[in-house]
């Protein structure tokens, strides 16, 4: 009736497909997934995230879908959309980066590794005398200024911390 309307709808797993008519709830959407196989340490069980990222994400995700087809509702003559943002898509989507490791690797991914990253080093938390700080060399250039920083500039230099990897 109303051409111009712009309308969004949030699932848990979509309009369509065998989960279509399921509830959707962010602890379960990260347990079927595969958010809760990241966290926790690497011989622990899987863990929920500490807050509701699934949920946050799809918001987010809805959010800016909205802006875009308001956007596009402007240039395009009036004409409106129907958006449809599920939590399991979005869920699919933050996790990336650990699919196309495993796609690109052709290896099973390792698994939890507590704060720290399989594939950038130093990049964790550390217990210290009064408290833990977290630290991380995300690159190269990086790691050379936290050298610098913690009195080890020679380490820039050293073959075994040279290269990221």
């Amino acid at each position: 009736m109303n051409p111009g309307l712009i309308y969004a709808s949030i699932t848990g797993y979509g309009q369509t497909g065998p989960y279509s008519g399921r509830g959707g709830y962010d602890v379960m959407v990260e347990g079927e997934f595969g958010l809760m196989h990241i966290p926790g340490e690497h011989d622990g069980p899987p863990i929920k995230v500490g807050v509701a990222v699934t949920d946050l994400t799809t918001g987010s995700y809805a959010a800016n879908s909205i802006l875009a087809a308001l956007l596009a509702r402007g240039q395009n003559c009036g004409q409106g959309q129907w958006l449809d943002a599920a939590l399991s898509d979005c869920q699919t989507a933050i996790l990336a980066n650990i699919a196309s490791s495993v796609l690109v690797s052709g290896q099973r991914d390792s698994g939890r590794w507590g704060t720290a990253r399989p594939i950038i080093v130093p990049y964790r938390g550390f217990k210290t005398k009064d408290g833990n700080i977290t630290i991380g060399g995300g690159n190269d250039k990086l790691l050379g200024s936290l050298c610098d920083r913690i009195g080890r500039p020679e380490w820039k230099e050293d073959p075994r911390f040279m290269a990221n990897k």
